[in-house]
């Protein structure tokens, strides 16, 4: 090997080498939850009413300390079982660093909508979860600690009460976190 092509070899280790690091971490929410009670969220609304009916779970990650959250993606799915009532359902995640910050408006992470529920005692479709969370939220996952809430929000229809259980099938996290060189 020449010198010159040592030393383009060379300078390809060393912009390799001092470039940004990330590690991506894959979490699998459902596996905190499931067994727990908590990946089942009930609902009983009156008519006419809306209502949030939850679920809150601690969390513990490992920390990535001083580091930067470049995303949070989510994947999952959830099912509901409307025993009776028509409306319409919102699934939502909320995220914060205490259980008691999981009820702030701005823990919100990702919101979903239900296809409107009707009173068959059948299950709906699933609905799917594929996207990013909030970038307001995306701080708390370099902290070891976190709490997950999930939430069922339920419009009932004028009538009879909407009543029935939201079921989480599934929920994927895949973090990306960025060192923070200074």
């Amino acid at each position: 090997m020449n010198a010159k092509c040592f030393g383009v070899a060379l300078l390809v280790a060393l912009a390799v080498g001092c470039g940004e690091g990330r590690a991506i971490f894959n979490v699998d929410v459902h596996s905190f939850l499931f067994g727990t009670g908590r990946d089942t969220v009930p609902y009983l609304v009156p008519a006419s009413t809306t209502l949030d009916t939850s679920s809150v779970q601690h969390i513990n990650l490992p920390g990535a300390g001083s580091s930067i959250v470049d995303t949070v993606h989510a994947i999952g799915g959830v099912t509901f079982l409307n025993a009776s009532g028509l409306g319409t359902i919102r699934f939502q995640i909320y995220v914060a660093a205490d259980s008691l910050g999981t009820y702030n408006a701005s823990a919100l992470a990702v919101s979903v909508p239900a296809p409107p529920a009707g009173p068959a005692p059948v299950p709906g479709p699933p609905v799917g979860l594929d996207a990013d969370f909030s970038n307001a939220v995306n701080s708390v996952f370099t902290q070891s600690d976190l709490w997950v809430r999930l939430v069922a929000q339920v419009s009932a229809a004028a009538g009879l009460p909407m009543q029935g259980k939201m079921v989480l099938d599934s929920l994927r996290l895949r973090i990306v976190i960025r060192d923070k060189i200074f």
